[in-house]
């Protein structure tokens, strides 16, 4: 599935109903989506990995 908006309150509830298993990002997002509250109340039990690539990762997002 590929997407326009890279928001967690657009991506979350997407990843949610289509049952996501793989997720590839930015390391720069994949810390904003670590910060942010929208995964608390979404089921993303369906997701596998998520590949960050492109950057380096912030430890702190592990």
């Amino acid at each position: 599935m590929l997407t326009d908006s890279a928001s967690c309150d657009e991506v979350m509830p997407l990843i949610a109903q289509e049952r996501v298993t793989h997720v590839a990002l930015v390391p720069a997002l994949a810390q904003l989506w670590v910060q942010a509250r929208e995964w608390e109340d979404s089921d993303l039990s369906s997701l596998r990995v998520i590949q960050a690539g492109g950057a380096r990762l912030d430890p702190t997002a592990c």
